[in-house]
């Protein structure tokens, strides 16, 4: 064991290159990798026969891989490894575009002046028309404020994808602006005719606007969800406005202009291999679903069998709809229960033959998988933490048809070292327990290199049984 540590803190000053020298020393009750298990909940028997095994890393060349039984983590075994070439586990993901509207405030400054003459969608999501009008009346060195109802300036709200692909080539600028105003027609979201706007600017010696800022009592919220699918993607988007910053009394926008009817809009794309560009054709945006009247749409997922999966609520009451792959046609619908008017939820976990569903922080909703068509196995409660509730997490679900299992990290953190583990039986929950790993402590590494062990960034835990 000597031996093989002396290697191993070998290895740790290897590793840190850039602080070659430094002494380091470790206790002996740091030599192992240790897992404190607390029970929150239930009894650790609940959880026989499940395994977890988490993955650590320093510096992405010091490598720790540790496994554990669920009931009894006093039994874990750890792996150490090194690796000469620096790993990074962090995955790439190449996000689609996102819808985007200005907001009703904010504001904008340049010692190099600002043009207001931009498109809207090129000025810091900012609607500028009142600005302009305002600067006109400006001199030098002058600061000026007007408010105005902004349904005065504007016919419809803007709406816009995100996707700078363009930017700073001046050949493509006049194509781009007609997509855009295509997209925007498309959509034709009337501003509500209450929202006022206090407009004010700066202006330097020579008379150019530097400070622009704009202030309402208005809220504006859009909310939205894209998935990728074959040939394009599909968007939803739900917007709501309040007359008072605290989103008291928040009203629906009037949606009923969009052509083709409020539901699921496609936005197809052209691949150039020879760029690797994605050319989006938001002009030939479409409706491909409608949802039914009185319902909104919350959230768009698509699913591993190529489905795409679109929750709508109407009052209190979430649905589930199952379209086909181009979203045509509904293939399921099923009621999955009072959400909330204002819930939310989190990307869901599909296995084979389940999918869990997470709402409001605290409710799951087990769904299982015949083949055909889901249908809802269990209701369930996650306990309120204050610890784990707000933090990123990485899940992971195991169901073996009787026992749900779900493991959690706080993904977010770069000193978290510790797992939560949650049983279900029946629809019961049976057993929660948090395991933390022995890097936490004030270990050596940490107090003469300021290093920190920490979770790999993806695929760090694993859960089977």
């Amino acid at each position: 064991m000597k031996k093989s540590f002396l290697l191993f803190l070998l290895l740790i000053c290897l590793a840190v290159g850039g602080l070659a020298g430094m002494s380091v020393w470790v206790s002996k009750d740091n030599e192992a990798v240790e897992v404190t298990q607390t029970t929150l909940q239930g009894d650790p028997a609940a959880a026989q026969g499940l395994t977890i095994t988490v993955h650590n890393q320093m510096f992405n060349q010091l490598f720790w891989d540790t496994k554990f039984p669920a009931a009894n983590a006093a039994e874990a075994t750890s792996e150490f490894r090194f690796s000469q070439k620096v790993l990074n586990f962090y995955e790439f993901h190449d996000y689609p575009p996102e819808m985007s509207m200005p907001s009703f405030g904010g504001g904008m400054s340049s010692d190099m002046g600002i043009d207001l003459e931009r498109k809207d969608w090129g000025n810091g999501g900012i609607l500028t028309r009142p600005a302009i009008d305002l600067a006109k009346t400006m001199g030098p060195n002058e600061t000026k404020s007007k408010t105005v109802y902004l349904a005065e300036y504007y016919s419809y709200y803007p709406i816009f994808l995100s996707d700078y692909r363009y930017y700073g080539y001046e050949e493509y600028k006049e194509q781009w602006l007609k997509v855009q105003e295509a997209f925007q027609r498309f959509f034709s979201i009337p501003i509500p005719s209450q929202v006022q706007v206090t407009y004010t600017i700066t202006t330097n010696e020579m008379g150019e606007v530097i400070e622009l800022y704009c202030d309402t009592q208005s809220w504006l919220e859009l909310n939205t969800a894209v998935a990728e699918g074959e040939g394009g993607y599909y968007y939803i988007l739900d917007s709501h406005v309040s007359e008072d910053e605290a989103k008291n009394g928040m009203v629906q926008m009037d949606l009923s202009h969009i052509q083709g009817g409020y539901g699921v809009y496609f936005v197809p794309f052209l691949e150039d291999e020879a760029s690797g560009w994605t050319d989006l054709k938001m002009d030939q945006v479409q409706t491909v679903y409608q949802v039914p009247q009185g319902e909104r749409t919350v959230n768009l997922f698509a699913n591993e069998k190529g489905n795409l999966m679109l929750y709508t609520v109407a009052g209190e009451t979430w649905y589930l709809n199952v379209l086909s792959s181009d979203g045509r046609q509904l293939l399921q619908r099923m009621e999955l229960g009072q959400m909330g008017s204002n819930g939310y939820m989190v990307d869901p976990l599909e296995g084979e033959d389940h999918m869990l569903l997470f709402f409001n922080d605290h409710q799951l909703l087990l769904l299982t998988w015949d083949g055909k068509e889901y249908a809802l196995a269990h209701a369930l409660q996650m306990p309120e933490d204050e610890q784990w509730d707000d933090s990123g997490k990485e899940q992971l679900a195991h169901w073996d048809g009787q026992r749900l299992a779900l493991l959690e990290r706080n993904s977010l953190s770069w000193e978290d070292t510790s797992y939560r583990l949650t049983v279900w039986q029946g629809g019961e929950l049976t057993y929660q327990g948090v395991y933390t790993m022995s890097f936490a402590k004030n270990n050596a590494t940490q107090r003469y290199s300021n290093a920190i062990i920490r979770g790999i960034d993806v695929h760090a835990i694993e859960l089977s049984g």
